[in-house]
């Protein structure tokens, strides 16, 4: 997936990563429970496996599909831009997930060093 948006990503924005964020309640952990099933039905630690075993995390009970997070694309300003800007990049990237149904939670910026801004387009 972060192939097909990267080449969306254009001035005054650049790609930064597309990742899970606000993990709810933690990440799913895997353990040793996770690798002796795996072991026992062919060697392959698939999302199945994941599903049968609970989360390995110390205390948690929770299964699989109750462990969360939001995708995120991370982005960083070339300069500082007006909003229209900006959103004219973004709203076709967030349309196409929408479309494709790539399940794109939305959009940070990240801090760069000059600390660029987005400004209001009346600035």
């Amino acid at each position: 997936m972060t192939d097909k948006y990267k080449a969306m990503v254009t001035d005054p924005l650049v790609f930064d990563d597309v990742r899970t964020v606000n993990h709810r309640p933690h990440p799913f952990m895997i353990g040793p429970k996770h690798v002796i099933a795996a072991s026992q039905s062919g060697g392959m630690l698939s999302e199945a496996i994941c599903r049968s075993v609970p989360c390995a995390h110390r205390g948690c009970r929770s299964d699989y599909d109750e462990h969360v997070s939001d995708l995120v694309m991370f982005v960083n300003l070339t300069r500082n831009a007006y909003s229209d800007e900006v959103k004219a990049v973004l709203k076709p990237i967030a349309d196409k997930s929408e479309a494709d149904g790539d399940g794109l939670n939305g959009f940070a910026f990240v801090e760069t060093p000059q600390k660029f801004k987005i400004l209001l387009d009346d600035e």
